[in-house]
Parts: C-alpha cells; structure tokens; sequence
C-alpha cells in the first residue's frame, strides 16, 4: 500500500468499537495525530467543529510537537469542551499517536484524520446514518 492509498484509507475509516446503541446521535471520536504542524491542525480541526452532527469527541494526539500546537489547542479547549488533548513527551510516531488516541477514544464509533486533511461537513452525519450492525467499517470513495 502505497503513501496515498493509507491516506485514503486513514481519511475514509470509520471503527466501530461497540454495538450501535438506540441513542438517536450516539457519540463518535474522530482522533487527528500531529506533529509540528500548528496550522494544518487547525484546518483539520475546524472541520471537524463544523459537522453537522451533534456529538463528536475530538482526541488531538501530538507527537512531540516543537511548535505552538500545544498553545493553540489549550485555546481551542477553552472554546470547545469536546477536544481531548494527547501530548507525548517523546517522538512516538504517527501510527503509535494514533493508537494512543483510539485508546483513549470513549465513542461509541471512532474514525480519523490526519492534520492536513479536512472533512465534508455532513461526513460524520452520513456515516452515522449508514452504519449497519452486520458492518465492520464504512468507507467512501469521496
């Protein structure tokens, strides 16, 4: 698999991690890992805000960063109750980022994002909508 066919697939994925309850928006984590990539992050980031769907926890998984991320999160926090914060104190790696992050996921589905990417604004709504107990996993081909 080559570079772009795990970024579609990272882009796409959509784990469900219990069995789809009756509640009506039941909560879904996305996890975004970084690493020294402040504004990126923050494009990333506000598509997630700016779901449709109501209930969205945001596990932000930093790897170490040297830049202002860590700042700018603690701001996004004070705006946002929903946006955990994940800093490693040494350099883990995206994919460990990313498994701390599904780790410390308490959605009932989880999917991510890397930071310079960007969701659909009804993405997490549709997925949701089209979730089907016999599924492992959604995907998408937009």
């Amino acid at each position: 698999m080559n570079r772009d066919d795990y970024r579609q697939l990272v882009r796409i994925q959509l784990i469900v991690t219990q069995p789809a309850s009756h509640a009506q928006h039941p909560l879904v984590s996305v996890y975004i890992p970084t690493k020294n990539r402040a504004d990126l992050l923050e494009r990333a980031l506000s598509s997630v805000l700016a779901q449709t769907y109501p209930n969205i926890e945001i596990l932000i998984c930093d790897d170490n960063s040297s830049d202002d991320t860590a700042q700018r999160v603690a701001a996004w926090q004070k705006q946002h109750a929903n946006i955990l914060y994940i800093h490693s104190d040494e350099d883990i790696g995206a994919c460990r980022a990313r498994n701390k992050a599904i780790k410390a996921a308490s959605g009932e589905f989880i999917t991510g994002m890397d930071d310079d990417d960007a969701f659909t604004p009804d993405r997490l709504a549709t997925f949701v909508q089209r979730f089907d107990d016999s599924c492992n996993f959604l995907f998408s081909q937009r």
